[in-house]
């Protein structure tokens, strides 16, 4: 309506058809226009990541709520080569959206040392990190403040792991101990002193194990699960089993699958293996062609990437 289009209403809620959309060159995101709304989708995942607002549009005071890129209906979309700028096009007229780049949402300060290990809590509410000095902070996500400091650690922490319930965090170190900490008081709740420095954690068989990656080559297990200290002592860890096999320091571990009955391995040695936990054994192997740094497994436990110096 006129009105609509010299902005004295809003369209009406039943008005949703979408007339114009848009494919990026590569092909990994979408725009489509849905009345007077422009929603974007990473094509892959199949996944809506977002609205266009127009911030003219919620000064007017016709909209309250972001997520308005025209006041009449959008009748075009098309993304430029790049697929960084995306034109729509209303009733006279044309707007263009930029994509901005590294965009940075917030920062965590008040680090002593060079970061070394991070780990996010599942509720994505904490995140601990561990520095070249042997000391955690945790942070709070939302604000990027420190809540607590966990010392005890005397050399750089190289593996960090919340437990499940959130409630707890494992790390490991070149001081070769595996710390288990209470978050609520941070406290030291277990530990243990192994053969060698640890440079990678995981928590396997349904979260109520340890798995060490030792600079010995050696992966370790560790039963956590009786673990019960809050304001006494630290308990000690009780070993399960040693998983000899690499041909160099184990340099890091992950999951395979969210109950950790198969574990993943990186080593200096060039190799990427995969463990049965239960068993102990070698169910996969994949050459590297270098010293494995690093491994990340996908969600669904089908995609593994390593990545070397």
């Amino acid at each position: 309506t006129d009105t609509a289009r010299t902005g004295s209403a809003s369209l009406p809620a039943g008005v949703n058809p979408i007339f114009a959309v848009a494919v990026t060159g590569d092909g990994q995101f979408a725009a489509a226009g849905r009345a007077n709304q422009i929603f974007i989708y990473h094509v892959p995942s199949k996944r809506e990541i977002g609205r266009l607002t127009d911030p003219a549009l919620l000064q007017s005071g016709i909209y309250k709520n972001p997520g308005v890129a025209h006041l009449d209906l959008v009748q075009s979309l098309d993304f430029n080569p790049a697929g960084d700028l995306l034109a729509s096009g209303g009733y006279r007229e044309v707007k263009l959206w930029r994509r901005a780049q590294n965009v940075k949402a917030g920062e965590f300060a008040g680090l002593e040392g060079a970061p070394r290990s991070l780990a996010v809590s599942g509720d994505g509410k904490l995140a601990a990190i561990g520095d070249e000095a042997g000391k955690i902070k945790v942070y709070d996500v939302s604000n990027g403040q420190a809540t607590k400091t966990l010392a005890g650690h005397t050399g750089p922490v190289t593996g960090l792991k919340f437990t499940a319930d959130n409630a707890r965090l494992v790390s490991g170190a070149h001081d070769k101990t595996v710390r288990v900490w209470n978050l609520a008081d941070g406290n030291p709740a277990g530990q243990v002193e192994v053969a060698a420095p640890i440079n990678a954690i995981a928590l396997v068989a349904e979260g109520k194990q340890i798995a060490t990656g030792g600079a010995d080559n050696i992966i370790r297990l560790w039963d956590y699960a009786a673990v019960t200290a809050t304001e006494k002592p630290a308990e000690p860890l009780k070993p399960v089993k040693e998983i000899p096999g690499h041909g160099g320091p184990v340099t890091a571990l992950a999951i395979l699958a969210a109950n950790g009955a198969e574990l993943v391995s990186g080593s200096q040695d060039g190799t990427v293996r995969v463990w049965n936990v239960a068993q102990g054994n070698a169910v996969r192997q994949m050459n590297h062609g270098g010293p494995v740094e690093a491994i990340a497994v996908r969600a669904d436990g089908q995609r593994i990437a390593s990545v070397s110096a």
